[in-house]
């Protein structure tokens, strides 16, 4: 679909496979173009952007090419003169198209097109020469998209583009050496990153040493890249896979040694920035489920709500739920680790909690409001660096 129109490929008795168009209706529907002639000829991976309309063109012989097409006839054309171009995943961001190609000399890596011929290039090559890194898995995720490569030094792991050749570059090295960090289903299977995108969130299965295959998050930055969830403590794994959402939610199989491979679901944190202030955040614990425990907090069956948020600066902060309407408990805490970095329970003689952390500029943690028991109720979170 772009702009109210269905694009799709289809043949009549009068003409070869070609691009079509229609509003619904029978006298609204039309053969736009057809790109190339003859019965093997074939179109495919229609992705619109921003009134354009990008799709695969093949000969059925040796030719495969990028095109574009605006709806009309003479605005649908090739947009590089490369007389075989294959691709594969390709994805919007922005007013672009990203997607793996083979150009014939490079191999499979990664490719961006704002829909000139001289906007349509290799972003980098990222397996040299002509082996493939087979980027896959592009998701867009804040400025830029993240994604899936390989190459031999560091074999399956993360990286990040900003839609240039100099910010296409590896994000993180989860676990040196190949295979890499990167967990696929199974040797058949592509690795999977699930887009947040009104979150600027990325999750994925990421495997390092100290907790195995477990569930991980990206902001597309390295200090916004940690360990969300650590089902199965130690390296041993969980393996999440089969990830959806609904509402707050994310549902997802994992396994452990209690309960083997079951459905599980956990609330996604909210990712609250750097704000400081009074009130940062005001909800209700009520709406959610008992997912975290602070290590302060004696048997807290409550549910819960937990918030990743970034430090502006270099200092100490005090993070209160001061004037909440139950008795909370409060932890911060490392996300890579999931050590803690302070928790309280009864600030003062109150039913409130206070914890006052010292952090390094850009460090993000993981905050977790909790109740006593199984209470729950509305909150407020603040959050103020000391003078």
């Amino acid at each position: 679909m772009m702009d109210g129109l269905l694009y799709f490929e289809a043949d009549d008795s009068l003409h070869d496979s070609g691009l079509w168009k229609s509003d619904g209706t029978p006298e609204g529907t039309s053969l736009v173009k057809v790109p190339f002639a003859g019965r093997y000829a074939s179109l495919d991976l229609f992705t619109g952007v921003n009134g354009t309309l990008f799709f695969a063109a093949r000969d059925g012989y040796d030719a495969e090419q990028l095109w574009k097409s605006d709806g009309t006839e003479s605005g649908t054309v090739p947009v590089k003169d490369v007389y075989s171009l294959e691709m594969f995943h390709p994805v919007p961001s922005r007013s672009e198209l990203y997607f793996t190609a083979d150009d014939g000399v490079h191999g499979y890596e990664l490719w961006r097109s704002d829909g000139t011929e001289a906007g349509t290039y290799m972003l980098a090559d990222i397996h040299p020469g002509p082996r493939n890194s087979a980027p896959h898995s592009l998701t867009s995720v804040g400025s830029g998209l993240v994604f899936v490569a390989y190459e031999d030094t560091h074999g399956w792991e993360l990286w990040r583009t900003d839609g240039t050749q100099a910010g296409t570059r590896l994000l993180v090295d989860l676990l040196p050496g190949p295979p890499g960090g990167m967990r696929p289903r199974n040797a058949d299977s592509l690795v999977d990153i699930f887009g947040l995108e009104d979150q600027g969130l990325a999750l994925f299965t990421g495997v390092d040493m100290a907790g195995g295959a477990e569930l991980w998050r990206t902001d597309g930055t390295v200090a916004g890249t940690f360990r969300m969830l650590d089902l199965v403590p130690g390296p041993d794994s969980s393996e999440p896979h089969s990830f959806a959402r609904l509402g707050d939610r994310l549902f997802f199989m994992a396994g452990d040694k209690a309960h083997g491979r079951e459905p599980r679901f956990l609330g996604i944190p909210r990712d609250l920035g750097s704000a400081t202030g009074t009130a940062v955040f005001q909800g209700s614990t009520c709406t959610g489920q008992s997912q975290v425990t602070p290590s302060c907090t004696y048997n807290a069956l409550a549910p819960d709500s937990t918030f990743a948020w970034t430090a502006p600066s270099a200092g100490v902060f005090t993070f209160s739920t001061e004037g909440s309407g139950y008795d909370t408990s409060l932890e911060v805490a490392d996300p890579v680790s999931g050590t803690s970095l302070g928790c309280n329970d009864d600030a003062d003689g109150t039913l409130q909690s206070s914890v006052g952390v010292s952090l390094s500029a850009g460090q993000t943690v993981l905050i977790t409001v909790d109740g006593f028991d199984t209470e729950c109720g509305p909150f407020l979170l603040h959050i103020h660096p000391n003078p």
